[in-house]
């Protein structure tokens, strides 16, 4: 018993100290910039899409598999929208994406994290991010739905070793730019 004891100790021991080597080599990881004497631009918000479903009508195949108390005339899905991202900086097209909803089953806020790397100077910004998809007739949910477009248009200053943020205000709203933006 007390040789098990021990040995369950010694690899404890083992299991602790291999944890420190792995520790004292990660933190050995130097980090570097993007680029050096650049600029960054980071856009950080978050957006709640409409909520979207899509039913359809299933095979027969589908409805023999089941069990009778289990078949239904549709078979629906939902998700929440997407979102269209384009980013122009100077006129030209820097970045286009499509921003989806998070969550196992798409029905959490799409999350809008990018860092750009911008040259010292004064640049121009352009943003569009629209919702994707029809509009629908929302439900009373209390609380104000995010836009479904949104244009933004700004002159910012990119410092060396600096970052402008540009980020969503809600009581305005829009996207507003924060940090050396103009």
């Amino acid at each position: 018993m007390r040789a098990r004891q021990a040995a369950s100790k010694g690899a404890a021991a083992a299991v602790g100290l291999l944890a420190t080597l792995v520790l004292v080599q990660i933190s050995g990881v130097r980090y570097s910039p993007p680029a050096a004497g650049s600029a960054v631009l980071r856009l950080s918000w978050r957006a709640r899409g409409e909520p979207v479903q899509e039913c359809r009508r299933p095979s027969e195949e589908e409805l023999a598999r089941l069990p009778a108390h289990m078949r239904l005339a549709e078979i629906c899905e939902g998700r929440t929208s997407s979102f269209l991202l384009r980013l122009r900086i100077d006129g030209a097209p820097t970045l286009e994406d499509t921003v989806v909803a998070s969550g196992a089953r798409g029905d959490r806020p799409a999350y809008v994290f990018r860092e750009l790397p911008v040259q010292p100077g004064r640049h121009s910004l352009q943003i569009e991010f629209r919702m994707l998809g029809e509009p629908r007739e929302s439900a009373a949910t209390g609380a104000e739905p995010f836009p479904r477009e949104i244009r933004f248009a700004s002159a910012f200053e990119a410092v060396s070793g600096r970052t402008v943020l540009v980020t969503y205000d809600e009581d305005a709203r829009t996207l507003v730019a924060r940090g050396s933006a103009r």
